[in-house]
């Protein structure tokens, strides 16, 4: 790279650093357009490119042009990322394979060992994490944050909250995700204060824009709802990457406001892309049905089907189709099969009916406690459950059981079945 270019490069890094993608991808064209066979821009090109969907599969043409360069290691990581957050999971897991043999192998068992996290393929995954943690890898800090995330989705919140203050403690590289988990964790054990505190802590970091994010959701649980939306808009202002995330999170507050107008204006430029679209479609019909607009009937969703013409029946068959008879699914746990569902969705009809949920977006969510055990997870008897219901009417759209570990009951907000 002549010293032009490499100036220019320069300049187009520290774009890219400034969230200037625009320019930095324009610098970027123009390097490339004069010397095409520069790797180290064609990588840096490829690796903007990649991150924009409308540009995505120009940058996936470049990186698998760059497989038969000598920086082919680098082309597989990549290809795999982008494999896997496209959701084709088979050719992602191959890239990765590729490389358990060369001197990028930590790099690919840290990407298996969260492919299979995604998967739910938890065993698997916890095998590559303990391993490159053991091996007191380069990657170990990281082995060790996604450890702490599958901890969590499984529900074992002390192995977690190990994982995520060991990395604060030792002051690691990983140490403001850390933050940012460790906050997440305790904002859904309910407490609140801690949560609060964290994410502040983090509004002083590079993650300022997902701590926002996260402070912003935690005001609107409680209701807080012009900080919240103060919270938001400072992402929408910045141009943030979360910045459609939490234009999302201002429909939500606009829907629970009764300002279904500004909401449906703002859920149209939000991109489908940004959320699945059956997600977006039943946040469409919800807003068109409650503002008397015509809206897609066709819309055969569970969600929509249960908004438009509430059924108690298609909830418990939704509860038992998913829930009750075919195992684990993502982070839901499973009723023991004596539990009569018909009962405790009764008793928890009437609990809820003047409770406020503890978080809210499209739907409400409520964490309680019932009288008798529902569930068993590794051995140990369960009495919460989380509720789900749809907003303002409080038909319940399912129940699932929720692990509080023992030492924390007392300070989660719950409400009790008697």
């Amino acid at each position: 790279m002549n010293y032009d270019n490499y100036q220019l490069f320069l300049q187009a890094r520290e774009h890219l650093k400034q969230k200037n993608i625009n320019k930095a991808l324009e610098i970027l064209r123009y390097i490339n357009q004069k010397d095409p066979l520069d790797i180290k821009v064609r990588f840096e090109l490829a690796r903007v490119l990649i991150n924009k969907i409308e540009t995505r599969q120009e940058g996936k043409n470049i990186l698998l042009s760059l497989l038969n360069t000598e920086n082919k290691e680098y082309a597989l990581l990549q290809l795999g990322k982008l494999y896997a957050k496209e959701g084709e999971n088979d050719k992602a897991r191959w890239n990765f394979e590729q490389l358990l043999k060369t001197p990028s192998r930590t790099y690919a068992m840290l990407e298996l060992g969260k492919l299979y996290a995604k998967e739910g393929k938890n065993d698997k995954a916890r095998c590559y994490f303990e391993q490159l943690i053991n091996e007191r890898s380069q990657n170990k800090e990281y082995a060790m944050l996604e450890l702490g995330r599958l901890y969590s989705n499984e529900g074992k919140n002390e192995n977690a909250r190990y994982c995520f203050e060991k990395l604060i403690d030792e002051n690691t590289c990983g140490k403001e995700y850390a933050m940012l988990e460790l906050g997440r964790l305790y904002f859904n054990e309910g407490k609140i204060a801690n949560a609060k505190y964290l994410f502040e802590q983090l509004l002083k970091t590079q993650n300022k824009e997902y701590a926002l994010l996260q402070l912003g959701k935690l005001y609107a649980s409680e209701g807080k709802n012009d900080s919240a939306r103060y919270c938001f808009e400072q992402l929408i202002n910045e141009k943030s990457q979360n910045k459609e995330y939490a234009m999302m999170e201002i429909v939500f507050l606009n829907i629970k406001e009764k300002k279904l107008q500004e909401a449906e204006q703002l859920l149209e430029s939000i991109s489908k892309n940004t959320i699945e679209l059956s997600v977006y479609k039943n946040i469409q019909t919800y807003i068109q049905y409650k503002s008397g607009k015509l809206y897609n009937q066709n819309n055969d969703s569970y969600f929509a089907k249960q908004l438009l013409n509430y059924s108690k029946e298609a909830t418990i068959e939704h509860i038992k189709s998913h829930l009750y008879e075919n195992g684990q699914k993502k982070n839901h746990t499973t009723f023991d099969h004596d539990v009569n569902l018909y009962d405790l969705l009764e008793k928890i009809e009437n609990q809820i009916k003047y409770i406020t949920p503890i978080e809210y977006s499209i739907v409400e969510k409520y964490v309680i406690c019932c009288e008798d055990v529902i569930a068993h997870i590794d051995g140990n008897e369960v009495r919460h459950v989380e509720v789900v219901t749809l907003p303002h009417s409080k038909n319940i759209l399912t129940i699932y059981p929720k692990r509080i570990m023992s030492s924390q009951k007392n300070k989660t907000k719950q409400i009790e079945i008697k």
